[in-house]
């Protein structure tokens, strides 16, 4: 993507933008050196490989066309001249009620799948990997979003946390991947209700960190490969079954969470009363997690 130090007054003519661009290439003295924005005029000008930075730089470009079903390019849209930092991000343990683990010692009960989780991330630690992409099953409140938050401080990576109800065009799938760094853990709640379409492009992005989507200006169209870094994803959902087939199948490790028993969830509420102050006894905790229906955050909210 050329640099170019041309006014958005100035879009309208080509040739005023042509030149802007071939000045701009050529370094400057002053503060204000490429201050000003990018001006693309044609999808000819956007490279057919592009790194997660430079979308982030792009995001003033291109708008999603539902009935299109690709994306469209804005004749002469402004790009963000520097480099973009990715967006702030949760840290492990972010936003967890008193009792929450952060880490797989911690967590009490779903032995299979900790079980499972354990050998991953060690595999994954020692390779200098990232996890592979998980599936989480089971009803609210036993513990899926939990595993995350546990796998991303294991790693001592990032994670970040996306609710698929929100997810509504694939312009928030690609924003949403591509502010990723290496090996960081992205978590969609509820991914079952990601719709189809946006669900298409994790396809890629889970198989080979590429994901290929279409720019349309006018009658022409192009193919771009938006190249990421290697990252996790973990869904979590109470219905495997809404799945399509091939996100279903990018998915190594699947575990389905069980109900949890009175003992395991007595020593839960004993941890989360420990941590907010509270004093409890044995039977009362004893009765609190009888009263929880199996349930974790029953327990302890």
């Amino acid at each position: 993507i050329p640099d170019t130090v041309v006014s958005p007054d100035d879009i309208t003519d080509p040739d005023r933008v042509r030149a802007a661009n071939a000045f701009a290439r050529t370094p400057q003295p002053g503060p204000e050196a490429g201050a000003l924005p990018v001006v693309l005029l044609s999808i000819e000008e956007i490279p057919e490989r592009i790194p997660s930075a430079t979308w982030r730089r792009m995001r003033g470009v291109f708008d999603w066309n539902v009935s299109r079903g690709c994306f469209v390019m804005r004749r002469g849209g402004e790009v963000i001249p520097d480099p973009v930092t990715p967006e702030p991000h949760a840290d492990p343990g972010t936003g967890f009620p008193p009792g929450a683990p952060l880490r797989l010692d911690e967590f009490a009960g779903q032995p299979a799948a900790i079980e499972r989780l354990r050998l991953a991330i060690d595999h994954a630690k020692r390779q200098g990997q990232a996890l592979e992409h998980a599936l989480f099953v089971g009803p609210a409140g036993l513990g899926k979003t939990s595993l995350a938050f546990v796998a991303a401080a294991e790693l001592g990576t990032r994670l970040h946390v996306k609710s698929a109800p929100t997810i509504e065009t694939p312009m928030q799938v690609l924003n949403l991947l591509a502010n990723l760094e290496p090996r960081d853990v992205l978590l969609i709640d509820e991914i079952h209700r990601l719709p189809a379409r946006c669900a298409e492009y994790l396809y890629g992005a889970m198989q080979d960190w590429t994901v290929d989507f279409q720019v349309a200006q006018g009658g022409n169209e192009r193919t771009i490969h938006l190249a990421l870094p290697p990252f996790t994803l973990i869904g979590a959902t109470t219905d495997p079954g809404m799945l399509a087939r091939p996100l279903l199948a990018r998915f190594r490790i699947k575990k389905r969470l069980e109900p949890y028993g009175d003992e395991a969830l007595a020593g839960i509420v004993v941890r989360a009363a420990e941590r907010r102050g509270i004093a409890i006894s044995p039977d009362a905790a004893r009765e609190i997690a009888r009263r929880s229906c199996g349930t974790p955050r029953e327990a302890i909210n």
